[in-house]
C-alpha cells in the first residue's frame, strides 16, 4: 500500500516508521526547514506532495491548520483521505463551536466562558484563582510574559498584584 503522509511538523513519524515496518511504502511531506530533517534516512521524505496523492491508496492528513482547502479539494474529489477537512478541524480548535455541536446532540459539556478581550480573563484568573481549574489555550500563554502585573478593586480598595505563570504563584503587593 502506498501511504502519504502530509504532515507539515513532522509530528507522525512513528506511524509513518510502523507503515514502513509493517511493508508499506511511505511517502513523508513535511513544511519548511524546521521540519525537513524529520524522518530522513527513516522514511522517504518528498518535498511536493501533490503527485503523490494522485496515485497513493491512503493520504494521512497529520494537521488541522495547514493545506485544509486542499485536503477538502482531494476529499471532495474522492481521494482517500483520513485526517480532519475544515469543518473538522473547527471542532478541535474553536472550543465554543465545538461544544455547541456537542450540546446540540445532546452531550455534556465542561463549563466555559468565551473572552472578547483579555482584561476580562485576567479579571476571571484572579477572581477564581483558588476555586477552580482554567485552561487556557497556548497561543494565550505563548503571550504571557514571566511576570503579568494587575490592578483590581476589592472591596472598594485597590489591590496590586503579580502573578508569576511558570511558578503559578500570585502575590499581593498592596
Amino acid at each position: 500500500m502506498l501511504i502519504l503522509s502530509i504532515d507539515p511538523g513532522g509530528l507522525n513519524l512513528d506511524w509513518c516508521v510502523r507503515c514502513v515496518a509493517a511493508g508499506h511504502t511511505v511517502k513523508m511531506w513535511t513544511k519548511g526547514s524546521r521540519a525537513s530533517h524529520i524522518g530522513e534516512g527513516l522514511v522517504d521524505k518528498v518535498d511536493d506532495w501533490r503527485p503523490y496523492a494522485k496515485v497513493a491508496d491512503l493520504i494521512f492528513s497529520a494537521d488541522n491548520l495547514e493545506l485544509m482547502d486542499e485536503i477538502d479539494e482531494l476529499m471532495r474529489k474522492g481521494y482517500p483521505v483520513f485526517g480532519p477537512g475544515k469543518r473538522a478541524a473547527k471542532l478541535e480548535l474553536n472550543r465554543m463551536y465545538g461544544q455547541d455541536i456537542i450540546k446540540e446532540f445532546g452531550g455534556p459539556v465542561i463549563p466555559s466562558h468565551e473572552f472578547k478581550n483579555y482584561d476580562a480573563l485576567v479579571v476571571l484568573l484572579f477572581h477564581h484563582m483558588n476555586s477552580r481549574t482554567m485552561m487556557l489555550p497556548l497561543t494565550l500563554l505563548k503571550r504571557i510574559q514571566s511576570v503579568m502585573s494587575v490592578s483590581l478593586v476589592v472591596k472598594k480598595k485597590i489591590r496590586h498584584y503579580l502573578m508569576l505563570p511558570k511558578t503559578k504563584q500570585t502575590l499581593l503587593v498592596s
